[in-house]
């Protein structure tokens, strides 16, 4: 079975082919990671970030002494963690991008899971505690491999990452973590453009296809039509190996659905469709598809483009077998034919089972979160309280992250940090974090000192990079550099907040933000939280050293209590002078 696929011949580099390179440049706000600026807008796309700013923070560690680890993620909420190096060359399209950054991976997780923790440097220590820590604790089922590059993807890049690949699986072996999966992915030019583009449209794969099987029913709705299919399973194999994971772009969840597959599932679809093929139409659930186009003529199905949203598992199995193995083996297939926007999110939202929806997602009607995004409506700033679309727009505030923000500033540090599925999901903790008279102006206090905090460690990281940073700025970006160090110091000045804003406040909630400092770039109020912040941290980092190792403190609520009860003390006795330091703040807030 062959589809006939045409194709241009590979030119070296035509940016009308490329159109996210002109959004990258466009966007300045990548430009301050220099180097890594298209490593951060690739991953944040990649990783369906809510905020790159954060994601940066949380995620690079590129610079001297990495180890080859220029970027480490771990995804709690979806239980992944991946590992980057990235590339970019002043000559966009080379022909392949250099296959020894694809190795060095390999070098990454050598440091990551195996070293000994003395022989670890500073720049990565506090993740290669974390992922060994999430990957022994069983907090996350896979780690991702990836090299992002401005240049055409390679056969030779391709076998360097699953080297890189099949020694990882060995060392989560030696550590008694062989359940952990690790996938690999080259997000080259053409990896990049199929992701940026994916945001808006849900059909990647555009070719005229002709389906060769028997529909077994039709069925039509007012903005839509379907048919029912039996194809051969040979038929899917060629889709898959033809354009892989571009089959798959209208997963809302996850653009790269086929990489999250349960690896012993996908064995046992590939072994029943080899072993007994006449009987893999009853074995199997089929396929689910979306297309722009059906089109029969008498016996004749085609389709003008596929894109499958629920049946990757399958789609990847039969992908993976021998052609000569299928013989024999059919696949029930519904086609949805549909154009309606709004349709096909629900389409795509209703039949994905590969993919978690986020928990936040489940709350999109609560009316606490109606409410607050018509607040923010008439402040001008985008609140994003359901994922309506695949692509959050700019500088928005969205639930899930509000959330976290909201529940470690009021004292739950450890639920933010650990366990943020429970905000959403849990009824008691939703109405504690969310409360129902909990007003934008607040939420918008909290998320610009979140986004301050993500600058400021960003800053001390440039600093030490640099050489340039004091011995105190040194400690404290030892105390930020952990995942968990955001919500220690949320909770830190959550708990101080009478002591920084100089008066009584009865109920944290009804510390807001003046409206003329609440801007849709957040730059006014999160400048205002950096003074402040940079005032408390010297003293936040002796006391956080003093009590033990920073890793150890911030994750302990017990500890992390005892640095705000110090830090309250503190700010207390301080003489008036000192305390001018927080006039900016006071300014541009009020207690209601």
């Amino acid at each position: 079975m062959q589809i006939e696929i045409r194709e241009r011949p590979m030119s070296a580099f035509e940016e009308s082919e490329f159109t996210f390179k002109a959004a990258f440049e466009k966007d300045k706000t990548f430009s301050e990671y220099g180097n890594n600026s298209l490593l951060v807008f690739v991953l944040a796309m990649y990783a369906q970030a809510e905020d790159p700013a954060e994601f940066a923070a949380e995620s690079l560690t590129d610079g001297a002494d990495d180890k080859k680890v220029d970027a480490c993620h771990i995804d709690y909420t979806e239980r992944r963690a991946m590992v980057a190096q990235g590339y970019c060359s002043k000559e966009w399209g080379k022909a392949e991008a250099p296959a020894n950054k694809a190795s060095d991976l390999d070098t990454a997780l050598t440091w990551l899971l195996v070293a000994r923790d003395e022989d670890i440097p500073e720049r990565i220590k506090g993740k290669a505690m974390e992922i060994r820590e999430a990957v022994l604790q069983g907090d996350v089922d896979q780690i991702e491999l990836l090299y992002v590059h401005n240049c055409h993807e390679s056969t030779n890049v391709a076998d360097n990452l699953r080297g890189a690949a099949d020694g990882a699986k060995t060392k989560l072996k030696g550590l008694g973590a062989g359940q952990v999966s690790v996938t690999f992915h080259e997000l080259g030019l053409k990896a990049i453009e199929d992701l940026y583009r994916s945001r808006d449209r849900d059909i990647l794969v555009e070719e005229t296809l002709d389906v060769p099987g028997k529909v077994l029913a039709r069925q039509e709705g007012e903005n839509w039509k379907a048919v029912v299919v039996t194809v051969g399973g040979g038929w899917i194999h060629e889709l898959y190996r033809q354009h892989h994971n571009r089959l798959f772009s209208a997963n809302l969840r996850d653009f790269l659905g086929i990489t999250r597959r349960d690896t012993d599932i996908n064995a046992g679809i590939r072994q029943s469709a080899v072993s007994e093929p006449q009987n893999f139409w009853v074995y199997n659930n089929g396929i689910t598809a979306l297309t722009h186009k059906i089109t029969e003529e008498g016996a004749k199905l085609s389709l003008r483009g596929i894109s499958i949203i629920n049946g990757a598992q399958t789609s990847g199995a039969l992908g993976e077998c021998e052609e000569s193995e299928l013989a024999g083996a059919s696949v029930l297939c519904r086609i949805v034919e549909c154009e309606e926007p709004e349709i096909v999110q629900k389409i795509v939202r209703y039949n994905n089972t590969q993919n978690l929806i986020r928990p936040s997602d489940l709350r999109s009607n609560d009316p606490v979160q109606s409410r607050l995004r018509k607040e923010f409506d008439t402040l001008g700033i985008n609140y994003v309280h359901r994922r309506s679309g695949p692509r959050t727009p700019k500088n928005a505030i969205s639930a899930e992250t509000t959330g976290v923000a909201l529940c470690a500033f009021h004292g739950d540090a450890q639920t933010a940090a650990r366990n943020r599925r429970e905000i959403f999901l849990n009824d008691s903790k939703y109405a504690r974090v969310f409360r129902s008279d909990a007003r934008a102006e607040h939420v918008y206090l909290v998320t610009s000192l979140a986004s301050a905090i993500d600058h400021l460690k960003l800053e001390l990281q440039g600093k030490k990079s640099k050489g340039e940073g004091t011995a105190l700025e040194q400690i404290e970006h030892e105390v930020l550099r952990f995942s968990m160090s955001k919500h220690f110091v949320l909770y830190l000045v959550g708990f101080a907040a009478e002591e920084m804003l100089g008066k009584r406040i009865s109920d944290r909630y009804r510390w807001i933000s003046h409206p003329k400092m609440i801007t849709a770039d957040g730059v006014v109020m999160r400048d205002c939280w950096l003074e402040a912040l940079r005032t408390i941290m010297p003293r936040v980092a002796t006391v956080t050293t003093r009590e033990g190792p920073a890793y150890d403190v911030t994750r302990s609520a017990t500890l992390t209590e005892k640095v705000g009860e110090d830090l309250k003390a503190y700010l207390a006795g301080m003489d008036a002078d000192f305390g001018k330091r927080f006039n900016s703040l006071r300014d541009a807030t009020t207690v209601s």
